[in-house]
């Protein structure tokens, strides 16, 4: 055999390894929700039946008016209800904001995108300000 067809074998060989690797390796993510109706529901990422991301809350969240005159701020948000299976689950609440007089829906989801990616989208909506600033921050 030539120098060539030996150099082209091996690299063959090496990404054949690398996909068989990928598969093998692959980690087995999925979802759980935890806590109830009265404290509050968040979501734990598992890799199979081990514990790898464990929350305490979604998020908090700060909330300022457009001219900066009101604010307020939400401290460790948790969902009233959820819905899913162990691949997406999405935590829904509503939260009375007294300082501008008016509901804020949220809406968090969580889905496995594949063995190695979850995302992770928030949604927030309210109907009674034209314009409001939000700044979320998330802990781990």
């Amino acid at each position: 055999m030539t120098d060539e067809h030996n150099k082209f074998m091996n690299i063959l060989l090496s990404l054949l390894f690398c996909l068989i690797g990928v598969g093998v390796w692959g980690q087995n993510i999925n979802l759980k929700v935890i806590g109830d109706a009265e404290k509050g529901f968040v979501v734990d990422i598992y890799n199979g039946s081990q514990l790898m991301v464990h929350d305490t809350e979604e998020f908090s969240i700060k909330i300022t008016n457009l001219d900066l005159s009101e604010n307020t701020e939400i401290h460790s948000w948790k969902g009233s209800k959820w819905t899913g299976d162990e691949n997406k689950i999405i935590l829904t609440g509503e939260t009375y904001l007294s300082n501008f007089d008016l509901n804020l829906f949220v809406s968090v989801t969580y889905q496995v995108i594949n063995q190695n990616v979850i995302k992770k989208s928030i949604e927030l909506f309210q109907s009674g300000m034209p314009t409001l600033y939000y700044t979320l921050d998330e802990t781990y």
